[in-house]
């Protein structure tokens, strides 16, 4: 977890091939932190090219995939 501006956010380190937002596990993985943490944006830092970059995902697209999840496993998984 890292704050800024009052504003926490979901930090993902990576190095090489999969610090890149190209790389479909990357993709994945900050997706589900997203969906998680119920928000929109996460922080993808790069240290091989020390870049952070922040992941934007569209609500109607988590909300899709939250409404999934929730059929998949069960009705407490996500609020």
């Amino acid at each position: 977890l890292v704050k800024k501006n009052n504003e926490i956010f979901i930090a993902e380190v990576k190095t090489g091939d999969s610090a890149s937002i190209k790389n479909i596990s990357t993709r994945r993985q900050l997706l589900e932190y997203s969906v998680i943490n119920n928000s929109n944006r996460v922080i993808l830092v790069d240290i091989s090219n020390q870049s952070i970059s922040i992941i934007n995902f569209f609500k109607w697209a988590l909300k899709k995939i939250c409404i999934y999840w929730k059929i998949k496993l069960g009705s407490n998984f996500y609020k």
